[in-house]
């Protein structure tokens, strides 16, 4: 996960994707093994730029923010955890920063429960869960000319790219006949 230079260069040698097309890359409770120092934006903006148009990221990642009436007992066993295998506990600002360049659908970057629930979420679930979620969209680029060239001829005149949302499909998720819950973030 540190190097994604590899990921994405085994990706491509094993021909498993169709890079033309949109691509689904998920990383469910991972980026919270990246430390500060192994710079998680820059990884993931590695693995974005090398995404086609039209792809999706979605994510979980432990956080602190939740920690409420359990702190105690919590933060005890994240230490214990932590020690063992070195988890980076974000923050809401912290987890959104890593979908940057990319277009959040709603309900944006929340606490897992909240993300387009079924039924109603109560305050226990809510304690239990110390994760955000989110899912964002890579757009699309298309090249147009400045407008300004047409009445300044030989300024201008490179092409601008200007981005253009793909339009999703009922669910983002959705391949065939299967359709996620929540729980499968």
């Amino acid at each position: 996960m540190r190097d994604p230079q590899v990921i994405i260069e085994t990706a491509r040698s094993r021909d498993i994707f169709d890079w033309g097309q949109p691509i689904a890359l998920v990383l469910s409770a991972i980026t919270h093994f990246l430390a500060y120092e192994d710079d998680a934006v820059g990884i993931l903006a590695t693995l974005r730029d090398a995404l086609p148009p039209g792809s999706y990221l979605a994510l979980s990642h432990a956080t602190g923010d939740f920690q409420h009436d359990r702190a105690a007992r919590g933060a005890a066993v994240y230490d214990e955890y932590q020690a063992a295998v070195g988890v980076t506990m974000r923050s809401h600002k912290q987890i959104e920063a890593l979908f940057a360049g990319l277009t959040l659908i709603d309900p944006g970057v929340v606490q897992i429960p909240l993300w387009n629930p079924d039924e109603e979420v109560t305050a226990e679930e809510l304690a239990r869960v110390w994760l955000y979620g989110g899912i964002g969209q890579k757009v699309a680029a298309r090249e147009t000319t400045d407008p300004s060239a047409a009445a300044n001829p030989g300024e201008g005149t490179a092409p601008t790219p200007v981005e253009t949302p793909v339009k999703p499909s009922a669910c983002p998720w959705e391949v065939g006949s299967y359709s996620p819950t929540r729980d499968d973030l």
